[in-house]
């Protein structure tokens, strides 16, 4: 499909040619899914005391 002879546009990059940048976004992505949940929760908890500041406010 990468050489497709009736293209509207020629493809001027490949994937292939980003190797190191893939790479890179892989391990930014990477986390444990302790973390994941950890990160979860703090939202969460946060996000139910701000609320609850804020009704007491208002």
């Amino acid at each position: 499909m990468n050489n497709a002879k009736y293209r509207k546009y020629a493809r001027t990059l490949k994937k292939d040619n980003f190797k190191d940048a893939t790479e890179e976004r892989q391990n930014i992505l990477e986390m444990s899914s302790g973390m994941a949940i950890g990160i979860l929760a703090f939202t969460f908890l946060s996000g139910v005391f701000w609320g609850c500041m804020l009704r007491k406010i208002f």
